[in-house]
């Protein structure tokens, strides 16, 4: 099997996230629990969808409209 290892991972950390953001962890379970943010568990362990997290950082037409 062939995987290409320039393409980004599908998925992120936590830390991954956090640093992507820029934001603490509390801000990230407080939007995980408001349903901001959906997470993946892989175990125990908390996974983030990439195409997600980018989301949160594309301005959307409300806020562009809005002057925010």
């Amino acid at each position: 099997m062939n995987f290409d290892q320039t393409a980004p991972p599908d998925f992120l950390t936590t830390s991954e996230t956090l640093a992507f953001l820029s934001i603490s962890r509390p801000t990230l379970r407080r939007w995980v629990i408001a349903g901001r943010l959906k997470q993946y568990r892989v175990g125990e362990r908390a996974r983030y969808h990439r195409c997600d997290v980018e989301a949160l950082i594309k301005p959307t037409s409300g806020a562009i409209a809005a002057g925010l």
